[in-house]
């Protein structure tokens, strides 16, 4: 096996590996994380709701919002200073109800906080807006056959 040569004041290859691995660590503590909720009530009504949340409820200021392309641009106080993205998707939920997808990234904050943040978020439009509505019936489902009309007994004597 060869010998790695060590010159005096040379730094061995894993002080290298290390210094990199480093790195990559402090690129990748700023990057967005990214959680993700779907709640059961219709964009339009999500939208408005989650920008008056934002603002009023986490004290947030809006950096930049487009309710067509669905997505709001945000900073939280405090330190270390926070920006924020919340994208809003129209889908349907699992029962075929119109619902919007929730996807938050913070930066500088662990990811629980953006689960906690999209919660609240859900509770506060569930007290504004009350329990969803009933999934709509499915089409695979039968409906009840009305009973079937009286028989012609032909014409009426009178």
């Amino acid at each position: 096996m060869a010998r790695i040569a060590r010159r005096e004041g040379s730094r061995p290859a894993l002080t290298l590996a290390g210094l990199v691995a480093l790195g990559v660590l402090l690129v990748t503590s700023h990057a967005w994380a990214r959680s993700v909720e779907v709640v059961p009530y219709a964009y339009e009504h999500v939208w408005p709701a989650a920008l008056r949340y934002l603002r009023l409820e986490e004290n947030a200021k809006v950096v930049e919002k487009d309710g067509d392309a669905g997505y709001i641009l945000f900073e939280l106080p405090g330190e270390p200073r926070t920006e924020g993205a919340l994208e809003l998707v129209r889908v349907k939920d699992p029962e075929g109800r119109d619902a919007t997808r929730l996807v938050l990234s913070l930066t500088r904050r662990p990811s629980y906080e953006e689960r906690l943040i999209l919660k609240r978020l859900a509770r506060r439009l569930r007290d504004e807006r009350g329990e969803p509505l009933p999934p709509p019936p499915r089409k695979d489902e039968k409906k009840p056959k009305d009973e079937a009309p009286p028989k012609d007994e032909g014409p009426e004597k009178g």
